[in-house]
């Protein structure tokens, strides 16, 4: 069972997420999600030429 949040900055969710461009590029995101708040972020790379993005 998943731990409640009960507080700021206190239970974070992890995913990756993969998805394919219209040009064709793969994309590879990391998100990250503060359960309490629902305050969110991702970090992606891309998959043809290995660059690191950042949103």
């Amino acid at each position: 069972m998943p731990e409640k949040a009960t507080a700021p900055n206190h239970v974070w969710t992890l995913d990756f997420v993969q998805d394919r461009l219209s040009k064709g590029t793969g994309i590879r995101l990391l998100t990250v999600l503060e359960n309490l708040r629902g305050k969110a972020c991702a970090f992606g790379w891309s998959g043809v030429y290995g660059q690191k993005m950042s949103a």
